[in-house]
């Protein structure tokens, strides 16, 4: 398999629904998920049979690459040289899994087609690599689509909204949610956002936004 160069213009729920398909399909095969966390290095491995390595991956013009998929070899390759990130960041590694595992169902194909290339001159499919809150440059479109379904793929409806709904809205609890489903607190307080479940002002948390216009709750 390799990058195929032509872009679906998948939209959230598209994505959504491609994420939900992945997890029935895992499930039919082994085991039901009825609590978090998602089991994204089995899907991968098991149901998918995608390959891991760990390999001392170059950095990508001075920005941090914490992994790619080596379309050919069906494998994913983890840098090594940010095993300090994965330890750091609470879920990275999980996301970077999920995130490679979109670019393998919605940006391959078996037909020959280019690759990209690493600063070795390695061909490798899709980088996943470090963006910090700083840099403000366009998204690729493809990055968009992985991004979005990792978070899909990692933090179901079915299991996030009940598992939210049974906890206190507080700081705390959602760190421990962010535990339960090993990913970064900033992309679980994004897709309960999306699900119009949380609502953020200043640092204070909220059911909805109408809650907060209509009193003031100190957290």
């Amino acid at each position: 398999m390799l990058v195929n160069p032509a872009i679906d213009r998948l939209n959230r729920p598209m994505l959504e629904a491609r994420a939900s398909e992945l997890l029935r399909d895992y499930q039919r095969r082994f085991a039901p998920i009825t609590a978090p966390p998602v089991p994204v290095e089995k899907i991968a491995d098991l149901h998918l049979e995608l390959s891991f390595d760990w390999l001392a991956i170059p950095d990508d013009n001075h920005r941090p690459i914490l992994g790619y998929i080596q379309a050919g070899a069906k494998t994913i390759c983890l840098n090594e040289r940010r095993q300090d990130h994965f330890d750091q960041f609470a879920g990275s590694l999980e996301f970077t899994i999920a995130h490679e595992v979109g670019h393998y169902l919605m940006h391959l194909v078996e037909e020959l087609s280019e690759p990209l290339p690493l600063a070795s001159g390695q061909s490798v499919g899709y980088i996943c690599r470090h963006i910090t809150e700083h840099e403000n440059a366009p998204m690729d479109w493809r990055e968009w689509q992985a991004n979005v379904f990792a978070s899909y793929l990692l933090m179901p409806h079915d299991l996030l909204i009940p598992a939210f709904q049974r906890v206190d809205l507080t700081w705390d609890s959602l760190y421990q949610l962010r535990d339960q489903f090993q990913v970064s607190i900033s992309a679980l307080t994004k897709r309960l956002q999306e699900l119009n479940l949380l609502y953020i002002e200043d640092k204070r948390l909220y059911r909805s936004e109408q809650e907060a216009k209509g009193q003031v709750r100190l957290l």
